[in-house]
């Protein structure tokens, strides 16, 4: 649920503004001493994010529909010729498969 978390908050924001919140923002860079060893250990009491919430929207399913068959019709038409394989594929081992399946568990 953390690494959910993360990405659903820092997703969409630009990469300066993650990368000002990092320096400027987090335990142990708040406390930093310019040529000094940082402190890690004050890493377990980091601040949590506040969890997004959405904004329900106030448009009618007729609306809802309309704007859906828009965004799909911009989308199409934007979209460009489909990604080729990585070659060679790549190969997961069963190190990625826990994982994988750890962060569902995490997710539900």
């Amino acid at each position: 649920m953390t690494a959910k978390r993360i990405i659903e908050t820092w997703a969409a924001r630009p990469t300066v503004e993650l990368l000002d919140y990092v320096y400027f923002h987090t335990a142990p860079m708040r406390d930093a001493v310019r040529n000094e060893i940082l402190d890690f250990s004050i890493l377990t009491r980091e601040e949590r994010l506040p969890h997004y919430t959405g904004i329900k929207s106030k448009a009618d399913e007729k609306e809802v529909q309309r704007k859906r068959k828009e965004l799909l019709k911009k989308l199409n038409a934007t979209t460009k010729a489909p990604i080729a394989p990585l070659d060679p594929p790549p190969k997961y081992d069963e190190d990625y498969w826990s994982a994988l399946e750890k962060l569902e568990r995490d997710m539900d």
